[in-house]
């Protein structure tokens, strides 16, 4: 028994099978190819990552209050046939804050608009469901040495799920910036923190109907 989102055309579920987690192989496939993790280190996240996820899913039907410090990973699904497409990743911070750690997608089914829709009902269940204040992202800009807009940024920006022309992360106040150099090269990132309040004005607006309206279905107890 698990909780559920569901959307038109996929639904998002924590992992809670050893399974589950061979999405990690082909979502973060991109990470392997750039030296940011080897074989043996996604095998270790694997293992970290599921029970971290069984030890939350014991606690049954009762809901987990926002005021927890927890990890949170997620797949995505497609309904149509169950196949686990991404996965998404985060904590709450203890304090109804969540940052987000990654949303990655399987190459194969990037660029069909799955991502677009798992950020509509992704924001709806954090803000509405988990009761959160804000939420916070990185935003990869640009290598330390100077290169801009190169490929590895946009393609790491793109398989992060992070779309400034979508999400209201483009008007969100940046809070810092900060440069990563544990893996490959240095790339700076924009830190961008958006409120709850921030986000329902984003989402009232007569342009943002279509995402406002769009199917949304929460369910704590789900079989």
């Amino acid at each position: 028994m698990t909780n559920r989102v569901i959307g038109a055309n996929i639904y998002s579920r924590p992992l809670i099978s050893r399974a589950d987690m061979d999405i990690l192989d082909k979502a973060l496939s991109d990470w392997k190819v750039d030296n940011w993790y080897t074989t043996t280190e996604l095998e270790w996240l694997k293992r970290k990552w599921y029970s971290q996820n069984i030890e939350q899913n014991s606690r049954g039907s009762i809901p987990i209050s926002s005021t927890e410090t927890f990890k949170h990973t997620r797949g995505i699904f497609l309904k149509s046939n169950n196949t686990c497409i991404g996965i998404t990743r985060g904590f709450f911070t203890g304090d109804k804050k969540y940052e987000k750690i990654l949303t990655a997608f399987d190459p194969d089914y990037r660029g069909l608009g799955h991502r677009k829709e798992y950020s509509s009902i992704a924001l709806k269940m954090y803000f509405n469901e988990y009761q959160i204040d804000s939420l916070t992202r990185k935003l990869p800009l640009r290598f330390t040495d100077g290169t801009s807009n190169s490929a590895f940024v946009t393609n790491m920006a793109r398989m992060l799920h992070i779309a400034e022309t979508y999400e209201p992360f483009v008007e969100a106040t940046e809070v810092s910036k900060e440069v990563n150099t544990s893996r490959g090269a240095a790339i700076e990132y924009s830190v961008r923190t958006i409120t709850k309040a921030q986000w329902q004005t984003w989402i009232d607006l007569a342009e943002n109907a279509a995402i406002k309206n769009a199917d949304y279905t929460w369910s704590w107890d789900y079989t």
